[in-house]
């Protein structure tokens, strides 16, 4: 079962593992990155920053959305983690079930605004998140369980008036 479905650039880290994964007694971490599970080695060091009793998938976006289809042990407790917002779009729009998204770090880069800490968005993000919530799919910000969730699209608005 989906637990919680994270966008998060820095993909496995202490706050998914510590945080998330402890307060929301998460066993399975899903991360969904065409790169990642292309390149052995990545996968090799993401994986020493699970702790042993959580399990590690890596799989990319197609292979995530049929596994989150129709492949999932009822016994798990999933975190779906994806690197960017388009990732997460693409996985959703591939039939995955995700009713609700955490968006808890993105990186400053160029052509990218800060909607709140450690959340910085492109035009595109911005576009993934507006097909996302469309789609019935709430979207908030989030670094740690206790922090207070932020809309996001909220967020966008104030930090750039758009639309």
């Amino acid at each position: 079962m989906i637990i919680l479905t994270r966008v998060d650039d820095r993909m496995v880290h202490g706050q998914v593992v510590v945080g998330w994964a402890n307060a929301l007694e998460i066993n399975h971490i899903l991360l969904v990155n065409d790169g990642i599970k292309a390149d052995e080695a990545k996968k090799s060091l993401l994986s020493m920053a699970v702790p042993p009793e959580i399990k590690l998938t890596v799989l990319d976006i197609r292979e995530a959305a049929e596994y989150l289809k129709t492949g999932q042990d009822n016994n798990d407790r999933l975190i779906v983690l994806v690197a960017s917002l388009a990732d997460c779009l693409s996985v959703v729009e591939a039939g995955a079930p995700v009713k609700k998204v955490n968006v808890g770090g993105l990186r400053f880069g160029t052509g990218k605004k800060q909607v709140m800490p450690a959340v910085y968005l492109s035009r595109h993000d911005i576009e993934a998140v507006e097909k996302l919530n469309a789609m019935g799919i709430t979207v908030e910000g989030r670094s740690v369980p206790t922090d207070k969730p932020v809309d996001i699209l909220q967020s966008v608005r104030k930090a750039d008036n758009v639309r």
